[in-house]
């Protein structure tokens, strides 16, 4: 009996010796609590009476428990779905040789290199400082404003055998987000979360990023098993376009944008086929500045043009002006006036003022008087 307890004290502590040596330090004062806790707001939840918390100052050091071997990465401020009320969790060593669950965003790694192009999206609920990438095709699918173009690169959401499966319900863009202590990634039918033990810059514009999945995440529906504990994750840059592969350049995922929750919105709006509501997108450019999507658009004043789409008219030169009326695709007009130049889904072009021709209708097909004046993008109209 003594003999298999000495046996088993020996593995344990083989195991010890031998597992991820992982250290973090935080990075402002914060706090922990002896129990796991999902609640977004740490400030709320430390102070639940219920929650034994203790203070974290800036620059105390914590080591990650192997023993435990936990960590909760949430993928609701990543775009998987709504902004969540949860935070990325950790539980760790502290000073006082005690485990504690920890904010995994409170921390950093030491004497690791930053990635370029870290910065916080504001337009989520619980901000972090990470670097939020979508696969560059989905820019493709926004410049076609067609939704089944989706379909050409993620062929799984066609097939179902339930009649009443809506695949809009459930769409939601691949991405790799990265943060300073972990990441998420979410591509076609594989998905999986790690920590992050390393970043090394290797090259000019390259980044190798070690990483870190426990035994549980590996158990996951939809596990990619060429992200395994000790796995590197190259990030080659080309100004907002980020070449990702997994292990050797041989393997590559794919070429991913840097992006930004708007867009996700954006192709949320085109799957319902609400193009209207797509706007104000920022079409990624190469280090060498050139675009892949915009074009530019050059109208003449006295010159007929016809409509694109439908197409909205309104009272002043600028998207704030108050709508007119919305032209239907096809209808023909007439440039009065060259106004104020801008770069709209990728159009660079001028604000008009156009007359309406004889014979126009507006987009419910219902007639349009002509002579009928109003300002729209020049981007949308196209010769006869």
């Amino acid at each position: 009996m003594k003999k298999k307890c000495f046996l088993l004290l020996v593995l344990l502590l083989t195991a010890r010796l031998f597992a991820l040596d992982l250290e973090y330090k935080a990075v402002k004062d914060s706090a922990k609590c002896e129990r796991k806790v999902m609640e977004a707001d740490l400030k709320v939840q430390f102070a639940n009476k219920n929650i034994k918390s203790f203070k974290v100052r800036a620059g105390e050091k914590i080591k990650y428990d192997t023993f435990a071997d936990f960590y909760y990465i949430t993928q609701g401020d990543f775009g998987y779905y709504a902004a969540d009320d949860s935070r990325s969790m950790l539980k760790a060593i502290g000073a006082d040789n005690k485990s504690y669950y920890y904010a995994l965003d409170d921390v950093v790694i030491e004497n690791a290199d930053k990635l370029p192009r870290m910065g916080k999206d504001k337009d989520i609920k619980y901000p972090r400082e990470s670097l939020y990438m979508i696969p560059s095709y989905y820019y493709d699918v926004l410049k076609a404003r067609n939704y089944e173009k989706i379909f050409e690169y993620e062929p799984y959401w066609l097939i179902s055998d339930d009649n009443t499966y809506d695949w809009t319900d459930h769409f939601n863009p691949c991405y790799l987000t990265l943060t300073n202590t972990y990441g998420v990634i979410v591509y076609k039918d594989k998905s999986v979360s790690f920590l992050i033990t390393n970043v090394t810059r290797t090259a000019e514009n390259l980044y190798r990023i070690k990483i870190y999945v426990n035994e549980k995440h590996k158990s996951y529906e939809g596990y990619d098993p060429r992200f395994y504990d000790g796995a590197n994750i190259y990030l080659k840059y080309d100004g907002d376009y980020v070449d990702v592969y997994i292990n050797s350049f041989n393997d590559k995922i794919d070429t991913f944008v840097i992006s930004s929750y708007n867009v996700r919105e954006a192709l949320r709006y085109t799957t319902y086929e609400y193009y209207d509501e797509i706007k104000d997108i920022t079409w990624p450019r190469h280090a060498d500045g050139s675009c892949d999507y915009e074009t530019a658009v050059r109208l003449q004043s006295g010159k007929r043009y016809r409509a694109s789409d439908n197409l909205r008219l309104r009272s002043s030169g600028s998207t704030v002006g108050k709508p007119v009326v919305t032209i239907g695709k096809g209808t023909q007009v007439k440039v009065l006036g060259i106004g104020a130049e801008q770069t709209i889904d990728g159009i660079t072009s001028n604000w008009v003022q156009v007359e309406v021709q004889t014979g126009a209708k507006d987009r419910d097909g219902k007639p349009i008087a002509a002579g009928t004046t109003g300002w729209c993008f020049g981007g949308y109209l196209a010769e006869r």
